[in-house]
């Protein structure tokens, strides 16, 4: 894995639970974080909106903004969990010897929020979806390079969590709430801000609760520095400018 990565921030777009949102300002130049109580996806038609899940909601909400005018753009999705709340209720279903739903199986595998997203904003380009285990977050950033190093002009990383069902509790850390980031990357030569994503030796390796919480505060910081954790080391996310 390489130890250091350099993108330009072109556009940003989060969500947060609002008990767990910083300020009431909700724009910060690039970067925008949703209001409201309840993500926005009134841009779809509703036999669609009846869909989602809390968490595929705030992922269709922050991603739209970013995708206005890209046309085709490669996406890198990752989540550490997905969609628990589909997957729990379908393991004790099979447990029971009972038939489980297609539509439920078919929104609770860890690519429904990406492949919903394709299929709503009718984008044709390739998409991944990825649990990113140890190596958090900076394993989805590793990805978009890829893309980035394929030719691809833009990249969209959407980062996504939901609260764990009660069993897992004792297994994970489990996220304060809904939680959803978008991020348009493009080339570091590009115009926008500069995000540094490189591997911190001296920073502690191992799990840190809430990192997707601190990665949306430090955005809303606008030039901000976080820590997350990795296999073997810390990996430090830096942007400027």
């Amino acid at each position: 894995m390489a130890s250091e990565l350099q993108f330009c921030l072109k556009q940003w777009c989060a969500w947060l639970p609002p008990e767990w949102r910083l300020c009431s300002y909700h724009e910060w130049g690039l970067g925008r974080l949703l209001p409201g109580a309840e993500p926005d996806v009134s841009f779809l038609p509703l036999m669609q909106r009846r869909r989602l899940s809390p968490m595929a909601r705030a992922v269709l909400a922050v991603a739209w903004p970013c995708l206005k005018g890209a046309g085709a753009i490669p996406t890198v999705c990752a989540s550490l969990h997905g969609e628990t709340h589909y997957c729990f209720p379908i393991l004790n279903t099979l447990a029971e010897g009972a038939d489980v739903s297609p539509t439920a199986f078919t929104l609770s595998v860890h690519g429904a929020a990406g492949a919903l997203l394709s299929q709503f904003a009718g984008n044709r380009a390739p998409f991944v979806a990825l649990a990113p285990g140890a190596e958090g977050y900076s394993a989805a950033v590793v990805e978009a390079r890829g893309f980035l190093q394929a030719q691809a002009h833009e990249v969209l990383l959407l980062l996504y969590e939901q609260p764990l069902p009660l069993p897992y509790h004792t297994h994970a850390a489990n996220p304060p709430g809904v939680m959803a980031l978008a991020m348009k990357l493009g080339v570091a030569k590009d115009k926008g801000s500069l995000l540094q994503v490189k591997q911190d030796d001296k920073g502690e390796a191992g799990n840190e609760e809430d990192t997707l919480l601190k990665l949306i505060w430090a955005l809303c910081q606008g030039n901000g520095a976080v820590n997350l954790p990795g296999r073997k080391s810390a990996w430090r996310w830096v942007l400027t400018g």
